[in-house]
């Protein structure tokens, strides 16, 4: 797994939807795309990125020529199955390495409390499924860190250590996460595992 060229990122990306508001370009040195809003179900039940290389993806977005790009993947179930469903039949990770990004981070697979354990286990094993689709491929790869247990938290302290080539990170912290102390305990993990 490899993360992007120079090993930082700014503090702050903003993520762009689409262009429809703006007139002009959009100048700004990095900008995060959603991967859902990327990649779509087009005509003839085909599924793919809606750009065919780097400077139609800028144009399509609204961006300036020169913005580094980083595709961010936590997205509703609905759309992380579609993917799932359709990212190797339809090379999706190749049509991928023709835009030109920068990063890209793992789509979150749901872990719930409610579920067997087996579900969040087949969940976690689809991650690391793509993050080595992508990383095989060439795509700077950010893996995405799926954690609700302390069981789960153990996993990705072995998985980091043992993958001692990865340099950033992702976690979502927008939907399991809205209770305050939950998120408080999740971003004291987080600095557990950097130590």
């Amino acid at each position: 797994l490899t993360c992007p060229a120079d090993g930082s990122l700014p503090l702050y990306i903003p993520t762009i939807h689409h262009r429809s508001s703006r007139i002009g370009q959009l100048k700004t040195p990095w900008a995060a795309i959603p991967l859902y809003m990327l990649l779509r179900q087009r005509r003839k039940a085909t599924y793919g990125p809606i750009a065919k290389d780097g400077d139609t993806l800028r144009h399509a977005f609204g961006l300036d020529e020169k913005t580094k790009i980083i595709v961010v993947s936590p997205a509703q179930d609905q759309y992380l199955e579609q993917f799932w469903r359709h990212h190797q039949t339809a090379d999706v990770v190749q049509a991928l390495l023709r835009l030109n990004i920068q990063a890209i981070t793992v789509p979150n697979f749901s872990f719930f409390l409610d579920a067997p354990l087996l579900h969040s286990l087949f969940n976690r094993c689809r991650m690391l499924r793509v993050a080595e689709r992508f990383s095989a491929a060439g795509l700077p790869t950010i893996p995405h860190l799926n954690a609700i247990t302390e069981s789960h938290w153990r996993f990705w302290e072995q998985f980091l250590r043992d993958q001692s080539d990865v340099r950033m990170i992702c976690k979502e912290f927008q939907t399991g996460l809205h209770s305050p102390l939950n998120r408080e305990n999740a971003f004291q993990r987080l600095i557990q595992l950097q130590d």
